[in-house]
């Protein structure tokens, strides 16, 4: 975790870290949560790297055109293209994740119909953004 929030101070200096946490749920990644209102994503893998980059795009495009929250990435380092070095923060957005085991739980049908709703709504708009407006390179649907 340290070596996270030396390469952070690093980039930016200006930001001050008066505390953090690990958040263990990332699969490919590691997520640091700082001042307890910053997400820092670090990719594990080489890889991932480039799927959090090509992700950071989406995000930034869509960021205006979808009515829910979305990470907003602020801060970003891809200049050293190393596991480690990498990273995207953004601020946390508040809620929590919608787990299948959470969902499983919920039995009242107005909160399940508000959350299709949203559902709903979300992908209509995702879905209703040009592929050029993303502006990124094509690639395998299948990856």
């Amino acid at each position: 975790m340290e070596k996270y929030i030396e390469r952070i101070k690093q980039v930016f200096p200006s930001l001050s870290i008066k505390d953090y946490k690990l958040n263990d749920i990332g699969q490919n990644n590691d997520v640091l949560i700082v001042n307890e209102s910053i997400v820092f994503r670090f990719p594990k893998y080489q890889k991932g790297i480039n799927y959090l980059k090509r992700e950071t795009k989406i995000l930034k495009a869509i960021n205006s055109k979808v009515t829910i929250p979305v990470p907003h990435p602020i801060y970003q380092s891809f200049e050293k293209w190393e596991a480690g070095k990498a990273f995207v923060g953004y601020e946390l957005i508040q809620g929590s994740p919608l787990w299948r085991e959470s969902f499983r739980t919920i039995n009242n049908e107005k909160v399940l119909k508000r959350l299709a709703s949203q559902l709903v709504n979300f992908l209509t708009e995702i879905h209703s953004i040009s592929k050029n407006d993303l502006r990124l390179e094509e690639t395998d649907p299948r990856e």
